[in-house]
């Protein structure tokens, strides 16, 4: 089974506390959050909690929400323009562009 090492543990219980944060600020009840979010209730608190097992997309989503997608892709030495490499799209354009 995978696990956390002590410093992952540490900072997703820093981003729940953080998120939050950031609702308690807003005045808003967990329930408005997550619809907010677009996310069911059960996965905000386990955000909130900093659970490993709440997917990426969410935390995504909570970054675009929040408005920080930006510095995470920043971060991650990403630009708007960026794509995956090796999408079908991407994959058939390379392949036309070889074969002419």
């Amino acid at each position: 089974m995978f696990e956390l090492s002590d410093e992952e543990a540490r900072v997703l219980k820093y981003l729940g506390r953080e998120l939050a944060r950031y609702r308690f600020a807003r005045n808003e009840r967990q329930a408005d959050f997550a619809a907010h979010l677009g996310i069911s209730v059960p996965t905000y608190r386990r955000m909130e909690r900093g659970c490993s097992r709440v997917p990426l997309a969410y935390w995504l989503r909570v970054l675009s929400v929040l408005d920080h997608l930006k510095g995470f892709k920043t971060a991650l030495g990403l630009n708007a323009t960026d794509a995956p490499r090796n999408t079908p799209t991407n994959l058939a354009q390379r392949v036309r562009s070889v074969h002419g």
